[in-house]
């Protein structure tokens, strides 16, 4: 595996679009994801992602978002993780972790 520099940017980013895949926008909890095509800000490193792609199945709590930076054009896909709001996917983890 090359070994690869990563920006205190790129850190930053990647924490803001994995807060947003939860629906929290700029500091802004909410429960909405963002919307398909929307465009958001970090506004700590002034880079904006647009929302490309969204799978949210509310019944398994899977969730993933792709987002595209729209100044260097590269791809994040983010993941929301284990969902304490549904009983089911606690139960899916389990059998997964047999």
């Amino acid at each position: 595996m090359k070994n690869q520099n990563i920006s205190l940017n790129e850190v930053k980013n990647s924490a803001f679009l994995a807060n947003a895949s939860y629906g929290n926008v700029g500091g802004d909890k909410k429960d909405d994801l963002p919307n398909l095509g929307e465009t958001i800000t970090n506004d700590t490193t002034n880079s904006s992602f647009q929302v490309v792609e969204q799978t949210n199945e509310d019944g398994g709590g899977f969730s993933g978002t792709v987002f595209k930076n729209t100044e260097t054009n590269k791809y994040v896909i983010a993941f929301r993780g284990t969902s304490i709001s549904i009983p089911r996917d606690f139960i899916d983890n389990a059998i997964m972790g047999k």
